[in-house]
């Protein structure tokens, strides 16, 4: 009797499964826009400006390897930190 009830129900809920998966067919109408003429778009001419000067190079200040004294470079930075604060989180 169990097993019955059981099959009806396996067999109900796959019906029900299937039965919301079909597709409706519906007629679409397309209405059809108005042709538009289309925008014309004039491309402006861009003359490059002639630049002679040279650009001075760029001096890079290094910073120097050896730290100041009481100083240390931080992991995770880089930066100079106090040697106290080196084991810190």
């Amino acid at each position: 009797m169990k097993k019955s009830y059981l099959v009806t129900a396996l067999l109900l809920a796959g019906v029900l499964a299937f039965s919301g998966c079909g597709k409706e067919e519906e007629e679409s109408v397309v209405q059809e826009e108005p042709q538009q003429p289309a925008m014309v778009v004039q491309e402006e001419t861009v003359q490059p400006q002639v630049v002679d000067e040279q650009p001075e190079p760029v001096q890079q200040t290094e910073e120097p390897d050896t730290p100041p004294e009481g100083m240390t470079a931080n992991q995770l930075t880089g930066e100079w930190i106090d040697i106290g604060l080196k084991d810190q989180r």
